[in-house]
């Protein structure tokens, strides 16, 4: 069973830190290997490590299968603290391309809880969220955030942590940051600090990506002998992997080597092979950016034809994700058209260009595209001038009149159409911003309104509970009292005894209801132990209810904690009326001064998605819009149900 846990260890050790960025080379066995532990007799922890490991690998291939992965990967670690911690990490990879802020948000709840261990896994996991969270913000263009987490947290994290292949792969994205801003040099120091370190860890995927980063590098600097050896050095381990998506990537930059050297077929050769393996693997981006490849090389031979035909292609394939892409592809067709002559088509191309191009595109598009507009109306100019050439002086002087008239025609309509579009876009806008003024005034009415109706409730609790505690309690005590008495005296009274007995009951029911109402036990012990009694009283001999408290703060002003309170108890009658679960986990924590608040059952669970009716869900959402919250909920018939709320205190 030890060696067991060492090779799961080492496996996802090698997984994850691939997965971080890349996939494995060979994704089959990879995955195989995971599924035989799974199969197996593994204990607990191992299968658990094997459904996370599982549940990141399909995040971005099949989310239904990744989720499963993820929510047995939860139940295997419920008793186990650590594994709790870490599930928070996977958790954000399944929502990392629905649910960015979610996200984040899961990031930071796992290097919050993972740095309560000092262990060196820890440490890696760490490194690993913080990566992941500023991927995010690289995604967002905030380039300058996510070099600032490589240096001050990635880095030192993965050094404490002593994985030395994780530093490499922070230089990795370090170099590509320097790419992406166009500082080749720097970037290429990084490239080259990164290799080293990558080549004695299990890492061949990150290392291979390396290369060919390195070697994409060395050809925008035209560093070709330089580039030609990072490409040899990545052919080298992808070879026994010809299936890889890594191979893909090969093919194109080989492509582009030959290109830049002047070997125009066997770049076409080399981009057909990419093409075919990229169709194969279903990877449209890729088939997108090799045809796009083509084009060009088909351009620099002059093969214009070519060309046109390569760009009509990949306006074909099924998706073109972004505008920009399609403003590129319709100028160089606007282009292409033009080196041949056709300057209607140009122009055409060219208008659809500026249809999608936004305010903040590139003047230096928009000049291009403004000389082809040019050509093309001095084309159809210089074929009215060639059929009016043989009229007479007269016809000639008319025309240009006629022209001049047209001229100052269209300039008048041009202005004209101007200020009509500017004066519509002007008043949608105030129009826009009054709706917003109304909506935002509502929702503050709103909030304002349901904080009311929660006070005057807890107000109108609080004072029921006091007059049932102080007045009817205080009389029916001192009815059982003076019974209890008399009833000492007529011991051979059981009818008197039975009514002794019941007062006796009613008196702890009625404590009960005044507690209920307005807890003691978080007005005098706080509110971690008053959500700790909570649980325990809605435990049964079919239920288990697993609470978890970290870091809860004592300086939660008591309103507040009071609306906690009522939202775990709407929570929690919810499951145990509606979910028919036999095991709740119950975990809260504080960061600051936000809440956590998490509730997973396995009942019998529902459609999420579809619209939710009755009081209970109502009544939550109020709580928690009260305290500037957000609640998640995710939940599946059949799958159980899990609840995530933040919360503002």
């Amino acid at each position: 069973m030890i060696r067991l846990i060492c090779f799961i260890t080492f496996l996802l050790g090698i997984s994850l830190d691939v997965a971080a960025q890349t996939p494995p080379l060979d994704e089959k066995k990879f995955t195989d290997s995971l599924n035989g532990l799974l199969n197996g007799n593994a204990d607990a922890a191992v299968k658990a490590r094997a459904n996370f490991t599982l549940s990141y690998y399909w995040s971005d291939l099949d989310t239904a299968k990744s989720w499963q992965y993820l929510i047995k990967g939860k139940a295997l670690s419920k008793n186990n603290p650590y594994l709790q911690a870490l599930s928070n990490y996977f958790t954000a990879a399944y929502f990392w391309e629905t649910n960015k802020p979610l996200a984040k948000r899961m990031y930071m709840k796992s290097d919050s809880l993972l740095a309560r261990f000092s262990l060196p896994e820890a440490y890696q996991y760490r490194a690993r969220a913080w990566l992941g969270y500023g991927s995010l913000l690289q995604h967002e263009d905030q380039e300058k955030k996510f070099m600032d987490i490589l240096l001050t947290r990635c880095i030192p994290l993965a050094q404490q942590a002593g994985d030395m292949g994780m530093v490499g792969n922070c230089y990795l994205n370090i170099g590509l940051v320097f790419t992406n801003t166009l500082h080749y040099d720097k970037a290429e120091e990084y490239f080259l600090k990164a290799i080293p370190l990558l080549k004695p860890s299990p890492y061949p995927s990150v290392l291979a990506d390396t290369y060919m980063r390195a070697a994409k590098n060395y050809i925008l600097q035209k560093k070709f002998p330089s580039s030609k050896a990072m490409l040899d050095q990545a052919k080298a381990l992808l070879d026994p992997y010809p299936a890889s998506v890594f191979t893909i990537d090969c093919y194109q930059l080989e492509g582009m080597y030959f290109d830049r050297m002047g070997l125009y077929n066997e770049a076409q050769l080399s981009f057909d092979k990419g093409i075919a393996l990229a169709k194969q693997k279903n990877k449209s981006y890729s088939v997108e950016s090799l045809l796009f490849e083509k084009y060009k090389t088909y351009s620099r031979q002059g093969k214009y034809e070519n060309a046109k035909q390569v760009l009509l292609d990949i306006l074909q394939q099924p998706t073109l994700p972004f505008a920009s892409n399609r403003i590129r592809q319709y100028y160089e067709l606007a282009g292409t058209y033009s080196k041949l002559g056709d300057f209607r088509k140009a122009y055409e191309w060219s208008d659809k260009a500026l249809l999608l191009l936004d305010s903040t595109s590139e003047s230096r598009i928009k000049t291009d595209i403004n000389e082809l507009e040019i050509k093309y109306q001095t084309a159809e100019k210089q074929k009215k001038i060639a059929l009016l050439s043989a009229e007479k002086k007269h016809a000639l002087l008319t025309l240009k009149n006629n022209r001049l008239y047209n001229w100052l025609l269209a300039g008048a309509c041009l202005f004209l159409f101007i200020l009509v579009f500017f004066i519509y876009f002007y008043y949608k806008s105030q129009k826009k911003i009054a709706s917003q003024k109304v909506t935002e005034l509502e929702q503050k009415q709103q909030i304002e309104l349901v904080k009311a109706m929660l006070d005057a409730e807890e107000s109108e609790r609080n004072r029921l509970a006091k007059d049932l505690h102080d007045g009817l309690g205080s009389m029916l005590a001192g009815i059982k009292l003076s019974l209890s008495a008399w009833a000492k005296t007529k011991t051979q009274d059981a009818e008197l005894q039975q009514i002794v007995a019941q007062l006796d009951g009613s008196v702890t029911e009625l404590r009960h209801i005044a507690r209920n109402m307005m807890p003691q036990t978080l007005l005098l012990y706080g509110l971690e132990a008053a959500l700790k009694e909570l649980c325990e009283s809605v435990m049964r001999n079919n239920l288990s209810l697993h609470f978890e408290a970290i870091n809860l703060q004592k300086t939660i002003p008591l309103n507040a904690q009071i609306t906690i309170y009522r939202i775990a108890q709407e929570i929690l009658a919810n499951v145990i009326k509606h979910a028919h679960a036999t095991s709740i986990l119950f975990q809260c924590s504080q960061n600051q001064q936000r809440f956590y608040l998490t509730v997973e059952d396995n009942g019998r669970g529902f459609d999420s998605t579809a619209p939710i009716a009755g009081m209970g869900i109502s009544n939550i959402k109020n709580r928690v819009a009260h305290l500037n919250g957000s609640i998640q909920l995710h939940s599946k018939p059949a799958e159980g149900t899990v609840i995530n709320i933040e919360l503002d205190v």
